[in-house]
């Protein structure tokens, strides 16, 4: 039955996205002094997931990203939208905006984790060569490519995780130049949780500078308070780590 139900899913999942105009979208990023307008280098029907929906069909809908309204559609003139920006009608559209990492030699420089609030149990799971610790291999320097505008999708990790049918990876805009990811979110789901808790891995991409990408993992732990208090828990265990990718060379 839930491959049955997957199934559905798929199929209308394609079939919404085949029902969408084939264009590139305006992007509005609010400055507090005005919008900066930047043309996507991505189809509209490529955004699924990472932006609101439903997607529209008319070309001159414009995407604001608004640090305070947050990420919407919008059917205002650009200048209309860069003066409800704070501006005085600017309606410059530039072709790429964002960091963009340069293609070359990258190695994945791994933090060390640090466990918050976790039995010992729980903690031990998440040493160098266990279930919870970014694998050794992933810091072997390897030649990158990266297309414009860049997408974590383009990393090799993305595409590992998704061909391997451990997880998928829905990656979905969190910011400036930031990316987030839920993983394992299945497995994760099966943990019993408190009212309004629940246990989850969070992936968090920044690209921070042209030969630098942060990447930070987040694993919580939230169970009912019965099977937190038999296992020593006053709260949620979290356990996070701090890794990088840095460009090494040519």
């Amino acid at each position: 039955m839930k491959l049955l139900a997957l199934g559905a899913f798929v199929i209308s999942l394609v079939s919404a996205s085949a029902a969408v105009a084939q264009f590139n979208p305006v992007i509005a990023k609010c400055t507090g002094n005005g919008a900066d307008f930047y043309l996507s280098e991505s189809q509209v029907d490529a955004l699924v997931g990472s932006v609101p929906e439903p997607l529209p069909t008319n070309k001159d809908t414009i995407l604001v990203v608004d640090q305070k309204k947050g990420m919407y559609w919008s059917n205002q003139s650009r200048a209309a939208i860069d003066r409800a920006c704070g501006g005085q009608g600017n309606e410059e559209i530039a072709l790429f905006d964002g960091v963009q990492p340069r293609s070359g030699l990258w190695q994945a420089r791994l933090g060390e984790t640090r466990p918050e609030g976790c039995p010992a149990i729980l903690a031990s799971m998440f040493g160098p060569g266990l279930p919870g610790h970014m694998p050794a291999e992933l810091s072997t320097p390897r030649q990158l490519t990266f297309g414009v505008p860049f997408h974590p999708d383009q990393l090799e990790l993305t595409k590992t995780l998704a061909a391997s049918g451990i997880s998928a990876v829905n990656w979905r805009i969190a910011g400036e130049d930031s990316w987030q990811a839920d993983i394992m979110s299945d497995v994760f789901a099966q943990i019993p949780g408190g009212p309004g808790k629940g246990s989850g891995m969070a992936w968090r991409l920044t690209v921070t500078s042209k030969d630098r990408i942060d990447h930070n993992v987040t694993v919580t732990i939230a169970l009912p308070a019965e099977a937190a208090a038999l296992m020593g828990m006053s709260g949620d265990c979290r356990v996070t780590s701090d890794n990088q990718w840095v460009r090494v060379g040519d």
